[in-house]
C-alpha cells in the first residue's frame, strides 16, 4: 500500500515539474492522490513545439530540378492542399484555397513531431511523411499515380495579408 502511494505521489511530483518546465505555469496542490491546477497562464511556448508546429499565413514551397515549383498550403482544421505552378507564391496565393478544384487536397496529422499526409486529385494520390525545423519541411514523397520516390525540402514564404 505504501508503495502505491509513494508510486502515485511521485507520478504528481514529475508532471508538476514537467508542467512547470514546459509552458503552463500554475500552482499544484499535490497530495498522494490529487493534482489540481487551479489557473493556467501560458508564458511561453516551448522550443519542440515552435520547431514543430505548422505556418498558416503563406505557403510552402519547393522548387525541383526541372525549375518547376511545388507548393503547400495548410490550414488550422487540417486540410492541406498541393499544387505544381510556374507561378510566384504571390501569384499562387491568390488561387489556392479550399475553393480551388484543379489540385490536390488531403488532411494532416502531427504525430510525435512527424508531418503526414496523403493528397488526392482526380489522378490519384500521393504521401507525404517528414519533419517540421522551424519554417523548413523535409518530406518523403510517395506518388501512388508514377511510383516516383524522392525527399524533398520546402521553405515557409509568409504571404501579407494571407489569413489563415
Amino acid at each position: 500500500m505504501a508503495t502505491r502511494k509513494m508510486k502515485s505521489a511521485l507520478r504528481v511530483a514529475m508532471l508538476a515539474l514537467f508542467l512547470s518546465a514546459c509552458w503552463i505555469t500554475a500552482t499544484p496542490t499535490l497530495s498522494p492522490t490529487t493534482f489540481e491546477l487551479p489557473t493556467q497562464t501560458i508564458t511561453s511556448i516551448p522550443m519542440a513545439m515552435q520547431l514543430s508546429s505548422l505556418r498558416y499565413d503563406g505557403l510552402y514551397q519547393s522548387v525541383r530540378q526541372d525549375d518547376s515549383i511545388m507548393y503547400l498550403r495548410f490550414y488550422e482544421d487540417g486540410t492541406v492542399l498541393s499544387v505544381g505552378s510556374t507561378g510566384n507564391p504571390e501569384q499562387v496565393a491568390v488561387w489556392l484555397n479550399k475553393t480551388y478544384r484543379n489540385g490536390s487536397v488531403g488532411l494532416y496529422v502531427i504525430r510525435d513531431l512527424v508531418l503526414e499526409f496523403t493528397v488526392t486529385s482526380k489522378e490519384g494520390a500521393v504521401d507525404y511523411t517528414g519533419t517540421i525545423n522551424g519554417e523548413e519541411l523535409t518530406l518523403d514523397i510517395y506518388s501512388h499515380i508514377n511510383g516516383y520516390r524522392a525527399t524533398s525540402v520546402y521553405h515557409f514564404v509568409e504571404i501579407l495579408g494571407m489569413k489563415p
